[in-house]
């Protein structure tokens, strides 16, 4: 009933205008768990590293907080209502 998922992603790329080098990576955790056949609840958490703002814009450490009730009315629909904190 409970699923817990690990993602995670690095990136580097070089000869970049006024940077050179630069590097950015994250992961995401997601805690799945079905409360039965119709209904699951999800959680995610996200963290992303810019190191020197060439991503966003910005450097520093991006975050995020996903809350979510999944609904299956019917074999492939999905109903995803979420709450969500950055």
């Amino acid at each position: 009933k409970l699923t817990y998922v690990l993602d995670g992603g690095f990136s580097h790329i070089d000869d970049v205008p006024g940077i050179g080098s630069t590097n950015w990576y994250g992961a995401a955790q997601y805690l799945i768990y079905a409360h039965n056949d119709c209904y699951t609840s999800n959680f995610r958490v996200e963290l992303f590293e810019d190191t020197d703002g060439f991503r966003t814009g910005g450097r520093g450490l991006y975050t995020s907080a996903t809350y979510g009730l999944t609904w299956k009315p019917s074999p492939g629909l999905l109903v995803r209502p979420f709450a969500r904190y950055d």
